[in-house]
């Protein structure tokens, strides 16, 4: 008897920097959920529309990383893939984001999540926007 989920598609994947993650892809729902540890989230913040990144605060352990319409975030459009703005991080506090940034410099979320910065004249700071290139080479 076979018990695997023809909806979901598991597999472990090997990150540049060497960290084994879970990748969990819903192929009806279109939702991808990296997990690179386990444990109780103390925290969760929307990165952007549809990214979801769970953490423990204290700790700066990173837990998962969900995307949901992940087919078109990981597929290189005319122009190369999708830059998101990370607009959910523009509204925590400052301690927060520092410490959200912090875990999005490092690995295993900077093997996945390339950030970047973009600065358009009208504004005075800079906006943080992200691909999700490595992704899209293990999809």
């Amino acid at each position: 008897m076979n018990n695997q989920l023809e909806w979901l598609e598991e597999r472990t994947i090997t990150l540049p920097s060497g960290i084994d993650v879970l990748w969990s892809y819903d192929k009806e729902g279109d939702i991808l959920e990296i997990t690179f540890a386990s444990g109780v989230a103390s925290a969760t913040i929307e990165l952007t529309e549809g990214i979801l990144f769970r953490f423990v605060r204290d700790k700066l352990q990173p837990l998962s990383l969900a995307i949901v319409s992940a087919g078109v975030l990981l597929h290189q459009q005319e122009y190369g893939f999708p830059l998101l703005e990370l607009d959910g991080i523009e509204h925590l506090p400052q301690d927060e984001r520092r410490s959200v940034l912090q875990m999005l410099f490092a690995p295993p979320l900077n093997d996945i999540l390339k950030v970047y910065s973009f600065q358009p004249e009208t504004r005075v700071h800079s906006i943080p926007v992200a691909s999700l290139v490595a992704l899209a080479q293990a999809a």
